[in-house]
């Protein structure tokens, strides 16, 4: 079984890429890689912070404020 995680910035956004599967110890390769197609079972998710996964638009009192000011 393997398991990792990436953290990656977009849009100043944080994104977290979370991967989960079963390997075959024989398609391992020498440089402890393995193609996408060789993990059984995976599981991908996504985990995120930042204004993407709050909401594309800001609610009525966060937007009259920031037209106030």
């Amino acid at each position: 079984a393997i398991e990792g995680s990436r953290v990656m910035s977009i849009n100043s956004d944080k994104e977290t890429l979370f991967l989960s599967g079963i390997v075959r110890q024989k398609d391992v390769s020498a440089s402890n890689t393995i193609f996408s197609y060789q993990v059984a079972d995976a599981q991908i998710s996504f985990k995120g912070k930042g204004q993407t996964h709050d909401g594309a638009r800001p609610g009525i009192l966060t937007r009259i404020i920031n037209w106030i000011f």
